[in-house]
């Protein structure tokens, strides 16, 4: 993180998902997927907000229109 940081400056973002309850490694329960997913939707929802179109913004724009 502290090399990206001082190569990319202000063009290096760091994005993580901090969870109350921790989740074991080998969780597969229906419950725990869903829980991901919807957190990672509203991770990608955010970070493509922030994004300006910019970095992963392209690439769900890319993604969306194939």
């Amino acid at each position: 993180d502290l090399h990206l940081n001082s190569v990319l400056s202000d063009n290096y973002y760091r994005w993580q998902i901090w969870l109350e309850n921790p989740i074991e490694l080998d969780d597969k329960q229906d419950t725990t997927i869903d829980r991901l997913i919807d957190l990672a939707h509203g991770h990608l929802e955010e970070m493509e907000a922030y994004d300006n179109r910019h970095r992963l913004g392209c690439v769900i724009e890319n993604l969306r229109s194939k």
